[in-house]
This record gives structure tokens, C-alpha cells and sequence, in this order.
């Protein structure tokens, strides 16, 4: 298990109010997550317990310029995670994946932006 994304997850999961949870956070191998994912969640929603996986930047195919952010993909995984009782129809999974993505990245945009006034 990776410390640093672990200790990412406990950050996030505190500012989420996921901290009850009990996780697993590692980097995925080469063919364990989907191909258009940066990272994947396994979890049981009853058990309150995940698995993240991140895909590893040498093996993401993300569009040149635009390299994977591991706490963005981790804070949107967290994220299905908050909102893991929500029913999407499945004609709109792409919309609300697509919400969570802008939520996640706003929210490590917002973090970074207050890191150098935190020291």
C-alpha cells in the first residue's frame, strides 16, 4: 500500500465525512481498472469499506499536456463514494461521472490554492 495515497485518502475522506470508512488505496496494475479510467472504487456501501485503485501515470493514456492527477482521481472516487445511494438512471451515468469529475477537480484546485497559506 502506497502511504502517500493513503494518507491523501484520509485527508479527503475527513473533509468528505467518510472517515468511519476503512480503506485500501493502491496503485491498480496494468489491466485490473477499465481503460478510460484513471482510478476505479470497489466498495460495500453496508460494510462501509473500500478499494481504491489509481492507475499508475505511466501506464494512463491521458491526452498529452493534460498527465493524470492522483488526488483529483482519488477525491473522485471518494466521491462515488459520498453519493453511493444515489440512483442514476443509466442513460445519465456519463453526466453525473462527468459532475463528479468537476466537483473533485474544484475541490484539489480549492486545497492547492490554500496549501501555501497553511504553512
Amino acid at each position: 500500500m502506497n502511504t502517500r495515497l493513503l494518507d491523501l485518502c484520509c485527508f479527503w475522506a475527513g473533509i468528505l465525512g467518510l472517515s468511519h470508512w476503512t480503506f485500501r488505496v493502491r496503485y491498480a496494475e496494468k489491466d485490473e481498472i477499465p481503460s478510460n479510467s484513471d482510478a476505479h472504487v470497489v466498495y460495500k456501501l453496508c460494510q462501509e469499506k473500500a478499494l481504491i485503485l489509481i492507475q499508475k501515470s505511466e501506464d494512463s493514456d491521458a491526452v498529452e499536456g493534460f498527465e493524470l492527477d492522483e488526488e483529483e482521481s482519488l477525491v473522485h472516487e471518494l466521491l462515488h463514494l459520498v453519493f453511493g445511494m444515489v440512483n442514476v438512471p443509466r442513460n445519465a451515468n456519463l453526466c453525473f461521472d462527468q459532475a463528479i469529475d468537476r466537483v473533485a477537480r474544484g475541490l484539489v484546485r480549492l486545497k492547492r490554492e490554500k496549501e501555501p497559506a497553511l504553512e
